[in-house]
This record gives C-alpha cells, structure tokens and sequence, in this order.
C-alpha cells in the first residue's frame, strides 16, 4: 500500500493532515463509477480547493504498509487524516464510511432504478457492495477505533430485509457507532417514497433518531445530521438543527458527519463537471420527476429553510467549534475548506472498498 500527502489544512484551533492510500490529492476526485447516473469520472482534473489558510504540497511519500489490512480476502483502500485539536487529553482512531450502497434483497424489479443487477454497485473486482460489508465490519473489529461513523447511504434502497441485515451488521461492531441519514437508506424506488418511520430503520440509529446523533469522546463530540430532505433538497429540520445548536453552543470542538457535503470553492466546479450541477432531476417514469441535491448551500438549484440558512452559518461562523466536516453523496473523494477555513472531506464510496481512517491527536 503507498502512501502519499496530500493536504495540510491549518485553521485556529485544528489542523488537519491527510495522507492517502491510493486516494487523491485535494479537490481531485478519485476514480468512480455511478451505476445510476452513468457518470464516469477517470479523474485527470484537479479542483483549486486551495486558500490563504491552505497549504498544499507536492512532494509524495511511498512506503510499506504498516500492516496487512486485508480481512478474509477483503483489501479496503484507506485514506489516512490526521486532526489536530487543542486542549484534548489524547489520541483517538476513528473509521469513516460512506456510501456502501448495498443491497442485500433478492427483489429484482426496483422501479425507476431498473434491476438489482443493472443497479448494483461493485468493486473493481466485480463484488457487489453488499458482499464486501461484512469485511468493513471485521475490518473495523480488528482494528479496534474508538468509533464507526457511516456518513450515510451504506443501504442503496430500503426494505425491511436489507435493514435488518443492515442491523445484524452493525449489532457485530465491537466499538460505538454514528449512523448518518443518507438519501437511499429509507428510499422505496418503485413507490418513489421514504420509509423514515419505518421501525426496521430507525433501529439502524443508536438513539433511534435519523434527523441527529452524538457521541460524546469526552474530549469532543461526533456529530451526525440529517441534511436531505424527502424532497430531494439539503435541508436540516428544526429537530436537527435544535439539537445541533444545543452541542454547539457549549463550545467543546464537533466532528461533524453529513451526507450531502457543503459547497465550497473547488466542490461546486467538481459537481458541475461531474453531476452537471449543484442539484439535478431524474425521470422516474409516469410523469415524475424527482430532484436530489448535490450540495448543500447558496445557490444550489433549491431553497433553503430557514433551519438550514441557520445551520450554514453556524458551520461558516469565524469562532465555529466544528473543526471538521466529514461527508459523502458525491461518490468521489475530495477534500477542501469552506470559506471560513473549516475542513472538509468527501468519502470516495464505500462500494469501492475505499475508506477513512481518522486519528484525533492533541496539537502540538
């Protein structure tokens, strides 16, 4: 496994270094495949995502993994963070996941989304996602992180027989976990609905609560919120953004999980290339149309609520205690800042075995 740097974010309070194992460099998305959207991204383009706050560099380190990190044949390709938080007590290792996009039934007709097998999602070897989330799960158990975060999506449609595999997974993880409401976990295609209240998928939530979850680390809190709504648009709900600003204000540094990531220089001219804008339209047949959201913010082809106006500025907030902001949705990795300095990362999906591994340490 080769390692190379690609980033050095520095901000005020936290400073984040990213180090990737056969990932890409910042704002450059890595190879992907949507089975949905047929959107094909050999990357060969790299997005300024650079500021005043931003340094980049060039040189690149290769070396000998530290260890083999394949389990039962399963060989994830890891992006490595590095955070840096003031007044902290010690380190911490975590495991970010997006976008594992499984589906673990045996229906075939899924509506607007074809068949299971014309919508699978697979690996570059041919495994379909659901069959490589098992290893993800003994992955984790053998390297024991404080925490799992799954930034959503890790279910590709909802039945009650893909959560409840989905809970007897996660019901095997040996370690707290966040799960993060994506935009496929509770989608119906054939009926073109959510199943948010379903009680099969709100056991996937600890708290059984989509729209907000913490997880207290004593030295800070892993925040996970819900930002899309069953209309298609990032937006937060007044659940959500109450209970968010309940953590927020009391000052202790927040790793934030999303879904839809935050538009930020580099990110919005990568979704234009890529998904061919900040929101987009699908025809789901008989007439309807459906919008999904690409990114979250100003001037993303929707409205924001009011919620979700307040939400952005307490993430874009000069004295912000959020330090990192963690996402997915795009199915390409990509990382950057947001206007105020505050660094953001988008997961490349999991269905490609790739994943993040976060280590928390005190600044030096």
């Amino acid at each position: 496994m080769k390692k190379r740097i690609i980033s050095v974010f520095a901000a005020a309070t936290a400073a984040v270094f990213l180090a990737a194992c056969g990932g890409s460099s910042a704002g450059e998305p890595a190879d992907t495949e949507d089975a949905v959207n047929n959107v094909s991204a050999d990357a060969e383009t790299t997005a300024d995502s650079t500021s005043a706050d931003t340094e980049t560099t060039a040189d690149y380190e290769s070396a000998d993994a530290d260890q083999d990190t394949s389990a039962d044949g399963f060989d994830p390709e890891l992006d490595e963070i590095t955070l840096e938080l003031d007044g902290i007590s010690g380190e911490y290792s975590l495991l970010f996941l997006a976008d594992n996009q499984a589906n673990f039934d045996s229906r075939e007709d899924l509506g607007w989304f074809g068949t299971k097998e014309s919508r699978a999602f697979r690996d570059a070897d041919g495994v379909a996602s659901e069959d490589n989330l098992p290893g993800w799960i003994d992955y984790a158990n053998a390297g024991e992180p404080d925490a799992v975060i799954f930034g959503g999506d890790i279910l590709d449609i909802y039945t009650e027989n893909n959560a409840a595999r989905m809970y007897e997974l996660l019901s095997c993880l040996e370690m707290p976990y966040l799960y993060t409401y994506g935009n496929h976990d509770s989608y119906v295609p054939w009926e073109n609905c959510f199943e948010d209240d379903a009680e099969a998928f709100l056991r996937l939530f600890p708290d059984g609560n989509c729209e907000f979850s913490c997880l207290d680390m004593d030295d800070f809190y892993i925040v996970s919120v819900r930002d899309y709504a069953q209309d298609g648009t990032a937006n937060v709900s007044a659940e959500a953004l109450e209970a968010f600003r309940g953590v927020y204000n009391e000052g202790k540094p927040i790793i934030l999980s999303i879904h839809v990531p935050v538009a930020a220089d580099g990110l919005t001219d990568l979704a234009e290339e890529y998904w061919g804008g900040p929101s987009k339209l699908y025809d789901a047949g008989d007439g309807i149309t459906v919008f999904e959201s690409i990114l979250l913010g100003e001037d993303c082809g929707y409205d924001m609520t009011p919620e979700t106006q307040e939400f952005l500025e307490l993430l874009l907030a000069e004295d912000s205690p959020v330090k990192l902001i963690l996402a997915g949705h795009l199915h390409m990795a990509w990382s950057g800042q947001l206007e105020n300095g505050t660094p953001q990362y988008v997961a490349a999906g999991a269905y490609e075995n790739a994943g993040t591994v976060l280590t928390v340490v005190p600044a030096k």
